[in-house]
């Protein structure tokens, strides 16, 4: 029942979302638009191209921490480095993280000896740094946003007055907050590489923005991670549609072809260019490893 309501609100998502795009796409003039991707400097592409590098790199980070966590000493940085650029380019662009992220985690560590459920604690410490990188950034944006920031001191002081109130209680040898502080510090040296993840993805975006088109620091960060948490709930293939349609909302008007053509070039260097550089590599890093004892004993039968 929770699944069908998942994906029903998914479905809904998504149909709000091709309204919205055919309404901004309606009043688009293309040659603006043709006109906007012409003036975008090249300094400007290359510091995103940039950015796109420091944060997949991150990206390959977390797969080398949550392998060193997950499975000690089973696999090299360097293998579990590229495993993990490989399957993020491969499921930020296909979309179903879950699906396709962990259909090729289990096809390259399987080669390292590694069992499903030693994969799945690995993933699940990969979507963690993740959800660390989201919370880094937009934590602050909301303490920033005279909108948000009394409604996010509230809820942060409630929860420290409820965790002071509960540790008492709870914080014996087995007490769940001695879990949580023990998971928050595994966390703590993932800080760093975390918030400049989720940075330069968003700094990939923002240098292809013409100046009026630049909001506050605070205000992008926002709606960012709103446009990107959308994508991911509407289940859209690498968020696609339901990201820009959330962004192309907030344009100011007579700006959304510049928009656009920032968000065609973004999607370019972000999602495709790294999807196409996966789609070469997978075959090399599937490679990699020594082979399990079933692919050893099927490669002898075999001849």
């Amino acid at each position: 029942m929770r699944s069908a309501l998942r994906w029903l609100l998914g479905a809904l998502l998504v149909a709000l979302t091709a309204w919205l795009l055919s309404r901004q796409v309606h009043v688009l003039s293309w040659s603006a638009l043709a006109a906007a991707w012409r003036a975008t400097p090249p300094r400007a592409i290359a510091l995103a191209l940039g950015w796109v590098t420091s944060s997949f790199a991150c990206l390959g980070l977390y797969e080398v921490f949550a392998a060193r966590s997950s499975a000690p000493g089973r696999v090299s940085a360097r293998d579990a480095f590229a495993i993990g650029l490989v399957a993020h380019a491969l499921s930020n662009t296909l979309g179903f993280h879950l699906l396709t992220g962990t259909a090729f985690r289990l096809r390259a560590y399987r080669r390292h000896g590694l069992a499903p459920r030693e994969v799945g604690a690995l993933l699940a410490r990969v979507g963690a740094y993740v959800a660390l990188g989201v919370v880094l950034v937009a934590l602050p944006a909301l303490l920033v946003s005279p909108a948000w920031r009394g409604p996010t001191t509230m809820v942060l002081s409630l929860a420290l007055l409820a965790g002071v109130a509960l540790s008492p209680r709870h914080a014996g040898e087995n007490g769940w907050l001695v879990r949580v502080r023990l998971r928050m510090r595994g966390l703590a040296p993932m800080l760093p590489v975390a918030a400049v993840e989720m940075l330069g993805m968003m700094a990939a975006l923002w240098v292809l923005l013409p100046a009026a088109l630049q909001p506050a620091p605070a205000s992008f960060a926002l709606l960012f991670v709103a446009a990107m948490l959308a994508g991911i709930v509407a289940h859209a293939p690498g968020g696609i549609g339901v990201f820009e349609a959330t962004l192309l909302t907030a344009a100011p008007a007579g700006h959304g072809s510049e928009l656009l053509a920032a968000l065609l070039l973004y999607r370019a260097l972000y999602n495709l260019l790294p999807f196409a550089l996966a789609v070469l590599a997978a075959p090399f890093v599937l490679a990699a490893g020594a082979p399990a004892e079933g692919d050893a004993v099927g490669q002898f039968e075999g001849g």
